[in-house]
């Protein structure tokens, strides 16, 4: 007993005479190196003497995009221009923002604007659009910022705005754009892409999913290529570029003078077209362009070739039909 007695005091008055010489890691307290941090990222979300131009893609990008245009104050403030606001794209809202320290540096939109209708839940048929108001940030460098959501993992791409592109943000482009898209792909004509070998496709522009999509003809089999895309104050731009026949999709641009879409691939401008009927036949466009069609087979003077062809597409027809009622050629 003596001994242990000895022992801890022995051990005690070790540690007593040199606890002046263990120094701290840090020169500041890990809230003091938290604060300094988020004060760092205000501070370069603030000098942005143009603000930023965000790519925002919910669900963790397993769907369509949409583009924010965002100036920052020191105090809190902050200007938002969306293309979620559909045709109302060309006005600006005011909200404000917070950067918090939420385990990692965090930034918070914590007022009512445009991104908040991608988490209503009556936005998306009752669903949501399953994005964030809360998102890490990850990666910075000098002019591009990236953060994830924390709840639905939100893939939100900040790039530094030049002063044409805030330019043509405040002048309203990203409305006409929008309007523009809208007027383009909701017209009574098909949008069709005729690739350098000649193949003829149809282009399908959907601005509620947010989704591009190519549907062409291989081996006499349908093939459909996709892509995400949000819109910008000059056209739309692609999540993933899609290339095809040697030639590559990765953004469209608008042409007012036309009144159409155009891109580049390789050094070279490819416009697409419109036309009357889609660039499939007829016969394969069944469940993708046309929900119903009137064909009446007792006019006298229908060929043969074509009451072979009506046999043809009744049969395809019924074949569409996974559950009942079956489909039929009314």
């Amino acid at each position: 007993m003596k001994k242990t007695l000895i022992y801890l005091i022995i051990f005690s008055t070790f540690f007593s005479c040199n606890k002046s010489k263990v120094e701290p890691l840090f020169d500041q307290t890990a809230n003091e190196r938290a604060s300094a941090i988020v004060e760092k990222y205000k501070t370069q979300l603030v000098d942005s003497q143009f603000g930023w131009k965000g790519a925002y893609y919910p669900n963790g990008a397993q769907d369509g995009g949409y583009s924010f245009y965002l100036k920052f104050d020191k105090n809190g403030n902050l200007t938002m221009y969306s293309d979620v606001a559909g045709l109302e794209s060309d006005k600006a809202f005011e909200t404000t923002y917070q950067i918090k320290s939420l385990q990692k540096p965090t930034l918070i939109f914590d007022t009512y604007s445009y991104l908040h209708e991608l988490v209503n839940p009556d936005y998306n048929g009752g669903t949501g659009a399953f994005a964030d108001l809360e998102l890490t940030i990850g990666e910075v460098t000098t002019d591009k910022i990236k953060l994830k959501g924390n709840l639905n993992n939100t893939e939100l791409t900040l790039t530094k705005l030049s002063s044409t592109e805030y330019a043509n943000v405040t002048k309203g482009d990203l409305g006409k754009i929008f309007t523009n898209t809208v007027n383009y792909t909701t017209g009574s004509n098909f949008i069709n892409l005729i690739f350098p070998n000649g193949v003829n496709s149809d282009i399908f522009i959907d601005l509620n999913t947010k989704i591009f999509t190519i549907i062409y003809l291989e081996n006499n089999n349908i093939s459909t290529k996709t892509s995400a895309f949000l819109t910008t104050t000059t056209g739309i731009q692609l999540t993933t570029p899609i290339t095809l026949f040697c030639t590559t999709v990765s953004e469209l641009f608008w042409d007012d003078a036309t009144k159409s879409y155009y891109f580049e691939s390789g050094g070279k401008k490819v416009n697409l077209t419109e036309s009357k009927k889609p660039a499939l036949p007829f016969l394969y466009g069944l469940g993708y362009f046309f929900s119903d069609i009137v064909l009446d087979p007792e006019i006298p003077s229908q060929s043969a070739a074509y009451k072979t062809l009506y046999d043809e597409i009744k049969a395809r027809t019924i074949t569409l039909s996974t559950t009942a009622p079956t489909r039929v050629l009314g």
